[in-house]
């Protein structure tokens, strides 16, 4: 695939002309809900074990809880970061889809009209110069004699 400045330049032969019926427009929530939830349970034994080292006042159990907490928080805190920022994509490819299936779909119809209306001007075209030619039969030299330019 070629592109031009970032847009796919593609044959206008491969272009769909119509929306797509089937298009998935949305992403699979439970997983994504299912993954933080798993982040928000390790978040909460890490602050759970932090709570025990605290009562047990074990300088090194705190540090490797305390290290728990915030390896646990990151780990939530970027779940929950890809998780906008696969919404904010999805919104933004869906605003795209719509833009150009719209576009797409309304250059197909009209290019179906078009050749509808050049097929109908070529027939009348062709029904013209059947009958021109049916009024001519028996006349020759159609550009210098008069019944010729009269006819």
């Amino acid at each position: 695939m070629r592109f031009l400045g970032g847009t796919p330049v593609v044959p206008i032969g491969f272009v769909q002309t119509h929306p797509p019926r089937w298009k998935k427009r949305s992403i699979n929530a439970y997983l994504q809900n299912q993954a933080v939830a798993q982040y928000t349970n390790i978040l909460s034994q890490a602050q759970t074990q932090l709570a025990a080292a605290q009562a047990a006042n074990d300088p090194e159990k705190i540090n490797q809880a305390t290290q728990a907490v915030t390896n646990a928080q990151t780990a939530l805190n970027n779940a929950n970061a890809a998780v906008k920022n696969t919404e904010a994509q999805l919104q933004v490819v869906n605003n795209e889809l719509t833009l150009a299936s719209n576009g797409w779909y309304s250059a197909g119809e009209a290019m179906r009209t078009a050749q509808a209306a050049i097929t109908t001007i070529g027939n009348d075209i062709s029904l013209a110069e059947s009958e021109f030619r049916k009024a001519t039969v028996g006349i020759t030299d159609m550009q210098s004699s008069v019944p010729g330019l009269t006819a």
